[in-house]
């Protein structure tokens, strides 16, 4: 059973001490959140997640929240897989905290099996990629062989160029060998890449790959 304990309207919680007949009195106070889109739109009458548990915002994006004054945590606050952020609040009377949620990475990959072939000539095959929002490095893996003769100067290549690699040419990798290039692109533009002589070529893009530096941007 629990009990609380009104003081002047204000809410009390009792707690238990080892002290027999001394129990400590805390003051449950409500703080306001309000949630708002990477646009500063408040998202309005939406389910959102708090630290796992479901709340319901209101017409003006607000959720309410009540707890012992003075305690101090940390909240992560989601609406989506790819929108959510972390709030600290500290519990005080009347306190409020705009939460504007971020959006994340949603992390992928894809398989370019293009650009495995063997081929007499130094001709090039293309994939053409659409970059998700927000992301702004993608990492690209795979390893080089060599398609044509056993010739040191025939190299496994990937870049933006179907022609020479002299020819308005960004090189992303040339060589052969395994190798692992993260490269700076521009989110919702698409690009086509060129390769040959690439054996498990993965492009792939997540929150963690954003945070890398670019070995080269296109």
């Amino acid at each position: 059973m629990q009990y609380k304990i009104y003081i002047n309207g204000d809410a009390y919680r009792p707690v238990k001490t080892d002290v027999a007949y001394r129990p400590l009195i805390y003051r449950a106070v409500s703080i306001v959140l309000t949630v708002k889109m990477p646009d500063g739109s408040v998202l309005e009458s939406k389910q959102v997640e708090i630290n796992g548990s479901n709340h319901m915002t209101n017409a003006n994006g607000q959720i309410t929240l009540t707890d012992d004054m003075g305690t101090s945590t940390t909240y992560r606050v989601k609406y989506s897989d790819i929108y959510y952020t972390d709030v600290d609040v500290t519990y005080t009377k009347d306190a409020t905290y705009d939460v504007k949620l971020e959006q994340h990475v949603a992390a992928g990959s894809v398989s370019v099996g293009v650009w495995n072939y063997y081929s007499s000539n130094f001709g090039k095959k293309s994939y053409t990629l659409t970059i998700p929002a927000v992301v702004k490095i993608i990492k690209i893996t795979g390893t080089g062989f060599d398609g044509w003769s056993d010739e040191s100067t025939d190299s496994a290549y990937v870049g933006t160029s179907g022609k020479t690699e002299q020819s308005g040419n960004t090189v992303i990798q040339y060589g052969n060998g395994s190798f692992t290039k993260y490269v700076g692109v521009t989110a919702g533009k698409s690009y086509t890449l060129y390769g040959r002589w690439i054996k498990d070529a993965v492009i792939a893009w997540s929150d963690e790959i954003n945070t890398n530096k670019a070995d080269v941007t296109i």
